[in-house]
């Protein structure tokens, strides 16, 4: 607690397994690397919030990497990076590859709607 501004410190760390995946620009890896535990991750009391929420925070995280992105020059898209699964690639590949796996989620999704009749 930052007991000065009295609000929570922002400099807690979440628990080491479940901290997001983190890539290098320089495409190095370190030793705190380590993949999300999905298991632990959706096991988190936030889960059981409503839908609304994370596709809220969904929309808002696409918001800001739009502008980003619009921003980035062919050489940016380029630049090498390490991913702690697959390793080196591109930043042009990880935003194909989220591209493509959004839609993937959203196929699933939409047959489960047709499926149940929601």
């Amino acid at each position: 607690m930052d007991r000065a501004a009295g609000r929570p410190s922002r400099s807690r760390q979440p628990p080491e397994r479940l901290r997001p995946r983190e890539a290098r620009a320089d495409g190095g890896q370190s030793d705190d690397q380590a993949a999300c535990d999905q298991d632990a991750f959706a096991a988190l009391p936030d889960q059981r919030l409503p839908i609304d929420v994370s596709l809220s925070l969904l929309d808002s995280l696409h918001a800001r990497w739009v502008v980003v992105l619009k921003a980035l020059t062919p050489q940016q898209f380029a630049r090498p990076l390490y991913h702690p699964e697959i390793g080196a690639i591109t930043i042009d590949y990880q935003v194909q590859t989220y591209g493509w796996h959004s839609r993937h989620h959203v196929a699933h999704i939409t047959r489960l709607r047709e499926r149940e009749g929601w």
